[in-house]
């Protein structure tokens, strides 16, 4: 997903051992993303409700990763990473295609 300043924003999963995995979004470029509360800013394992949410906090980021928590948590056999940030006149649903793990 492409922000209104350039910056990419996508939802990934890092698949690891021992059937844990854990979400991240990956920047390119840079943005200015909101403080709002932890419910309303997440990256997640889930859909917003499982609670292995990361909060992300308000500020300026650059390039680069931003993790949420690890997890083995799944629907049957697959998983699929969430997030929800808000930027500067822009909030987004950002979703990682659906992996089967098993």
């Amino acid at each position: 997903m492409t922000l209104s300043n350039k910056t990419s924003v996508m939802e990934c999963i890092h698949l690891g051992g021992n059937g844990y995995w854990q979400p991240y979004m990956y920047l390119t470029g840079f943005t200015n993303m909101w403080e709002v509360p932890s419910v309303g800013q997440w990256i997640n394992s889930a859909d917003g409700h499982h609670g292995d949410f990361t909060h992300i906090p308000g500020g300026q980021y650059n390039a680069g990763i931003i993790w949420g928590k690890s997890t083995n948590w799944r629907v049957d056999c697959y998983v699929q990473a969430q997030a929800s940030i808000s930027v500067p006149d822009e909030a987004y649903g950002l979703f990682s295609p659906t992996k089967k793990v098993c």
